[in-house]
């Protein structure tokens, strides 16, 4: 008990606040009701294994640091626990520095894994939004790798060339265009590749599609291109 205290005190001197608990029913339960940037954990606990807290903690959150004080130093309790996802390992008596650095890298490790969830979720909110506007629009719209490969389409563009989007992902954009155009395709496509400049990016151009019958069929082309960091 006086060595929770201590603990309590130290943290709350640095700015943390604390909830402290002192049995493995308690703190499970109040690692699933509430969400914590860190756990300090003992292994050895009056009414059971603290080995039970890491494992439940890790199944509700992975990126939640757990760092192990405790008593029990052998070789199979530290490799354990760390193999079961904690993030150190600290003896009793701990050092209060080395405590406090290792806390603190924690909760490092911790705001970064939520800074990574919300930025990943962002992107799909934006990812999602992109796609239905694309899907949506009454233009056809095909979107392409800097080798000329098809990485998606609109359903526009389906009707207008009359492929389902399963056939010409992956295929060349020159499926989409009578073999007349195929050099200058492929010239262009070098241009970029070397220059990062296209002659008609930008600009609206008149040309012939191909159907997926064969048919030809005039239509307005207008080309833009952008980096990606993947």
């Amino acid at each position: 008990l006086d060595l929770v205290m201590g603990l309590q005190d130290l943290l709350h001197h640095d700015g943390y606040a604390v909830t402290a608990v002192g049995t493995v029913a308690g703190a499970l339960e109040l690692v699933r009701a509430h969400r914590f940037n860190a756990i300090i954990l003992d292994l050895g606990l009056p009414d059971g294994d603290g080995l039970e807290v890491l494992k439940e903690s890790q199944r509700l959150d992975p990126s939640l640091p757990v760092v192990i004080v405790t008593a029990h130093i052998s070789q199979d309790r530290t490799v354990g626990s760390l193999k079961e996802g904690a993030y150190a390992y600290l003896t009793k008596p701990y050092d209060r520095e080395e405590l406090r650095h290792t806390l603190r890298r924690a909760i490092g490790v911790k705001d970064l894994a939520v800074k990574v969830e919300r930025t990943e979720h962002l992107l799909s909110q934006s990812e999602d939004r992109f796609r239905s506007l694309v899907d949506s629009a009454t233009d056809a719209i095909v979107v392409a790798d800097h080798r000329g490969f098809i990485l998606s389409w609109n359903r526009s563009a389906s009707v207008l060339f009359g492929y389902a989007e399963e056939e010409v992902i992956g295929q060349s954009l020159t499926l989409l265009m009578p073999a007349r155009y195929r050099h200058a395709h492929q010239q262009g496509l070098a241009l970029m590749e070397s220059t990062g400049k296209g002659r008609v990016m930008g600009s609206v151009i008149e040309v012939h599609g191909l159907k997926k019958d064969g048919t030809e069929f005039p239509i307005e082309l207008s080309l833009a291109t952008w980096k990606s960091t993947e």
